[in-house]
């Protein structure tokens, strides 16, 4: 089988470059010498590529390019790009038409005047410290602009740009912009756009897969308006609902005094939504692939980092008898389902003995600021599992704790699993039966054949008869509290819903 290809996909938002001015900020996670390479004969900036000219350019110059010493990880190259874009950023302004005053959807296009960009640079001379206005030029296949139609354009040709110094001999890097309404206009103007965003990137992504590609989605959460992360992490969901996983979640960090930017990875705190889910899958319905799948994800993300998890035995242990108890559930055999339960719980009592806190004390007791990165991510998961464990403990304590097997079926009955609830009565109903020393000892023939099953109710004792002979006592209701104390099953319930059975089936003869 042919090796997959990777694609890579980033997704991101621009902003709007208020009265042309653009930043220069200083990337911490590349060395800047690195990034001064005139790339044009004329090009006697060297393209900026040593500033952060705008929002969007930071995190893709994080994935395509060379980075310090142990940052991040290799660079690599982008397939696609799809990016929110508004009516301002575009240069798609519009203006209402005063003849069409009740007709709001009726608005007149203002085509804005094209654009110059500059930036501001400090310089120190004899005189002492100067500021310098320089214009900001890029190149459109080869030719030097310095007026732009709108902002859209201008971050294009920028992410071009950096793509074309990152990877020469790649073809131009694809930008496809998604239009959504400006801010003003209402969240819920943009929910069609959003879709269509969807099924672009699913369209696009189930192309590449058919053609064998290893498909991989980035996400830079740093421009547009406010409510873009929210927009995006909407878009994530439901791709990974369809199954489309989402390799990074990236931020770039600005600080204005230090003039600096830097890029960082809120991937794990993103991820942290697939716990809570988890967590509520777990604590509802017993299910433990959402919380495996975050917590392997986890276990491999940091044996990548230079910090070595203190708990991750337990963690793995932990993670092991959730997996187990599913299991049992699925199968809904009592000794397999026992078994998982007490499992499960002695890893839960670990889980609540360790100390959250110390995790945090600083490797080196002389720089108490120097936290390991894994150390939060560590923290923040345990913490998270301390902080459901109340509800955890309340939601399965009738099986922790179970007084009898029916707790059991009453658990599966209070959390919808019917199917498994009526296998184990069916196995375990008739064993209480048999087993109490409230029956007569049966002969040999009579031998209990599951061959015909009757249900009878009476309303204050349950006879079982087999043929002209009875082969079990009356058993009356305060008989069967003496036995297996009182019970809010109301045992008789039970067995009024139980075995009628025919020992000998003589259709059969």
């Amino acid at each position: 089988m042919a090796e997959k290809k990777d694609c890579n996909i980033l997704l991101t938002a621009y902003s709007t470059i208020g009265y042309g001015k653009v930043s220069t900020l200083k990337s911490k996670d590349h060395n800047l010498d690195d990034l001064v390479c005139e790339m044009y004969q004329d090009d006697e900036e060297k393209s900026f590529m040593d500033k952060a000219l705008v929002t969007s350019e930071s995190v893709l110059k994080y994935l395509v390019l060379p980075k310090k010493e142990g940052k991040g990880e290799k660079p690599i190259k982008i397939s696609k790009v799809f990016a929110f874009t508004t009516d301002d950023v575009a240069g798609r302004k519009k203006k209402d038409n005063k003849e069409n005053k009740d007709n709001k959807d009726k608005k007149e296009e203002v085509i804005p005047p094209k654009k110059e960009y500059s930036l501001t640079e400090k310089k120190i001379d004899k005189e002492g410290e100067n500021e310098i206005i320089k214009k900001v030029y890029q190149y459109e296949d080869g030719v030097k602009k310095t007026v732009y139609k709108s902002d859209k354009e201008f971050i294009d040709l920028r992410l071009r740009a950096i793509y074309k110094f990152a990877w020469e001999s790649e073809p131009r890097l694809d930008i496809e912009d998604i239009q959504i309404a400006d801010e003003t206009e209402g969240i819920e103007t943009n929910v069609k756009n959003i879709f269509e965003m969807i099924d672009g990137i699913i369209k696009y992504i189930e192309e590449k897969k058919k053609k064998n590609y290893k498909v991989r989605v980035f996400v830079d959460i740093t421009g547009g308006f406010r409510t873009i992360p929210l927009y995006l992490l909407f878009v994530l969901n439901v791709l990974e609902k369809r199954g489309i996983e989402v390799e990074r979640v990236l931020y770039a960090q600005m600080d204005r005094p230090e003039n600096t930017i830097e890029i960082d990875d809120l991937t794990p705190v993103v991820k942290t939504q697939n716990f809570i889910n988890g967590i509520h899958e777990f604590i509802k319905f017993g299910s433990a692939q959402e919380l495996s799948k975050y917590f392997r994800n986890i276990l491999k993300l940091s044996s990548s980092k230079t910090y070595e998890l203190q708990y991750k035995e337990i963690i793995q242990g932990m993670l092991d008898s959730v997996e187990e108890f599913a299991e049992a559930i699925t199968i809904s055999n009592q000794k397999v389902f026992k078994n998982a339960i007490d499992n499960i719980k002695v890893q839960w009592e670990k889980l609540d003995k360790i100390d959250v806190e110390s995790i945090l004390k600083p490797k080196n007791a002389e720089k108490p600021e120097e936290i390991d990165m894994g150390q939060y991510i560590e923290y923040r998961n345990l913490k998270l599992l301390q902080v459901f464990s109340p509800k955890i403990k309340e939601e399965y304590s009738q099986v922790w704790n179970a007084k009898t097997k029916l707790d059991y079926i009453r658990w599966c009955l209070e959390h919808k699993f019917i199917q498994q609830a009526l296998t184990m009565y069916i196995e375990i109903v008739p064993d209480i039966l048999i087993k109490s020393k409230k029956y007569r000892k049966l002969g040999q023939k009579d031998v209990i054949e599951n061959r015909t099953i009757k249900k009878r109710i009476y309303d204050t004792l349950l006879k079982i008869k087999m043929s002209n002979k009875h082969f079990l006592h009356v058993l009356k209701q305060k008989e069967l509290n003496k036995s297996y104390g009182e019970s809010p099953y109301k045992f008789k319930y039970w067995l009024l819903n139980q075995y009628n059975v025919n020992i000998y089936d003589r259709s059969e003869e």
